[in-house]
């Protein structure tokens, strides 16, 4: 029988190495820890409420804009009860004060504010399915001075922590807030897009 030329005894004595079992549960052990580190860095569930809240001051700044479009074309708010064809749906929300009624910290989801929403909508100054934003129900509307104020309390610590989280849900500036003490703890204070 012929000898193998010990470039192939190289090949054939390599190939019969590899790795035990225990090394490789070794291995896995390690990817193991290093993941659960990652994930607990990473924390997912402040990620979700992190995009909750983005997308909540996206909203907030949207429609607070489209009442102020509102104002400029028509001289008053979907609300003001001195508008010509206001919608009296619409104009109940809030306190009568003067001529005009004045959402006070109205949920954007309530029954009778869908009707201003379709105000707006009907201006061109929101876009059709508003309304069936899942999250409107965060989101409170007020106005000063004419000036509408659209707030919402923020889920995620960051954004708790946030210098612009300063305000109640009526965008007033409300003392202790942020509150950067205990950010897990709800703390009452609003962002508002004013």
């Amino acid at each position: 029988m012929r000898k193998l030329p010990s470039f192939f005894k190289k090949f054939a004595s390599a190939s019969q190495k590899g790795f035990t079992l225990i090394e490789l549960l070794v291995v896995i052990g390690i990817l193991g820890v290093l993941v659960s580190a990652l994930v607990a860095t990473i924390n997912p569930f402040e990620q979700i409420k992190k995009g909750d809240d983005a997308t909540l001051k996206n909203v907030a700044a949207e429609m607070q804009t489209a009442t102020l479009r509102y104002y400029t074309t028509h001289g008053g708010l979907p609300w003001d009860a001195v508008l010509s064809g206001g919608d009296t749906n619409c104009t109940a929300e809030g306190a009568v004060d003067g001529n005009k009624d004045i959402p006070v910290a109205t949920q954007l989801n309530s029954a009778n504010f869908n009707t201003c929403i379709d105000a707006l909508q009907a201006d061109k100054e929101l876009k059709d399915g508003f309304e069936d934003f899942s999250k409107l129900g965060s989101l409170f509307i007020s106005e000063t001075n004419t000036n509408p104020v659209v707030c919402f309390e923020p889920t995620s610590i960051s954004q708790r922590k946030a210098p612009e989280t300063k305000y109640d849900n009526l965008g007033v500036l409300k003392v202790g807030c942020p509150d950067t003490t205990d950010p897990d703890d709800a703390s009452n204070c609003f962002f508002c897009a004013k």
